[in-house]
């Protein structure tokens, strides 16, 4: 999660960097952060963008992935490793 929320201040730093506001709940949502690439960008600060974006989507989709895991009545509380 730590990395997820740096990549989201990186989208917000580069908001501010050109003045212009953005809230940063505004980018929880998938319509949210595909309005980012929708603004005017400089070439070098929409690849950032994009590779940025592409990062954070792949960080929701294996979160999800571990979240449905988890909720599995098959996964072994944190006790068994215990042993």
């Amino acid at each position: 999660m730590r990395l997820k929320t740096s990549l989201l201040n990186k989208i917000h730093a580069l908001y501010v960097a050109r003045g212009r506001k953005l809230k940063k709940a505004s980018l929880a949502s998938e319509k949210g952060l595909d309005k980012v690439l929708r603004e005017q960008w400089s070439a070098i600060e929409r690849i950032e963008l994009e590779v940025i974006l592409t990062q954070i989507r792949s960080l929701k989709v294996g979160i999800h992935k571990l979240d449905k895991v988890i909720e599995e009545p098959c996964f072994l509380p944190s006790t068994v490793w215990l042993k």
